[in-house]
């Protein structure tokens, strides 16, 4: 595909976001922040499927990103909107070009690593509140499966990490996913058998145990993890949750780089 062909993809990819409606409540747009610089860049790229977008609504939040240069233009004020979301985003992306400061978040270099490198995905592209309602993030993940898959398609990411998400988008059998199916499962009954067998680790959907996965602990936080061909999937708490941003960064970076670097 050629560059323009996937800006315009793209653009219509983050209209297609902001048509969604819920009532009265328009849909924010989301994915590739920097379409050009991304589509340019040779290394590893990144996609988080988060929850839900935030903000008012009819905003193209990805484009919004693309107009700062340097993360603390953005990040001024601790309560900014998404902040909490964005600075571990930002911070794995500084960690995946070398950066090793973590107060460097905020730098120039580790926002344009962030731009380059990384897409974010809602589930629910309908704004909501400071407290996500687990139960509707599942219901618009199930009713726009169709238009987030095809974004993961088109941005093309070597790793995809949820944020609490991936449950949504399992059991396979559910779906004619093409992204999820590399991923082989079977039903357990009804016994919730997580990774590698370990009980009540179920992230990848209630009562399912993923073959070729692991559970790792790591820095204080669990995690899930499965190497496919095309992708690595990492199931993880949403950024916003990383009170210790740090580590929880520090453990992402050691399970892709012992993955698949």
């Amino acid at each position: 595909m050629k560059r323009e062909e996937f800006r315009d993809a793209c653009i219509k990819l983050r209209a297609e976001c902001m048509v969604q409606t819920d009532g009265d409540k328009k849909g924010n747009a989301d994915g590739i922040i920097a379409i050009d610089e991304y589509f340019d860049y040779p290394g590893l790229k990144i996609l988080w499927l988060l929850k839900e977008a935030w903000g008012e609504g009819s905003a193209n939040q990805a484009d919004d990103l693309s107009k700062i240069t340097v993360a603390s233009e953005y990040f001024s004020k601790r309560n900014e909107d998404g902040f909490q979301t964005y600075k571990p985003m930002i911070m794995l992306a500084g960690l995946m070009h070398g950066l090793s400061d973590f107060d460097a978040f905020t730098s120039k270099e580790a926002y344009r690593s962030f731009i380059e490198s990384t897409s974010f995905v809602n589930c629910k592209k309908i704004p909501g509140t400071s407290n996500s309602n687990d139960r509707v993030i599942g219901l618009f993940a199930l009713k726009d499966r169709g238009l987030i898959e095809k974004q993961v398609l088109l941005y093309n990411p070597r790793v995809i990490i949820g944020g609490n998400t991936l449950r949504h988008f399992f059991p396979v059998s559910t779906s004619t996913s093409s992204i999820f199916e590399q991923v082989k499962i079977h039903q357990n009954g009804n016994t919730a058998v997580g990774l590698d067998g370990i009980e009540s680790y179920n992230v990848f959907g209630d009562d399912v145990a993923v073959e070729n996965c692991r559970a790792i602990k790591k820095n204080g936080y669990d995690f899930g993890v499965y190497v496919g061909d095309k992708y690595l999937f990492i199931d993880a708490d949403h950024p916003s949750y990383a009170k210790r941003a740090d580590d929880y960064c520090s453990a992402l970076f050691e399970i892709i780089s012992n993955s698949i670097l």
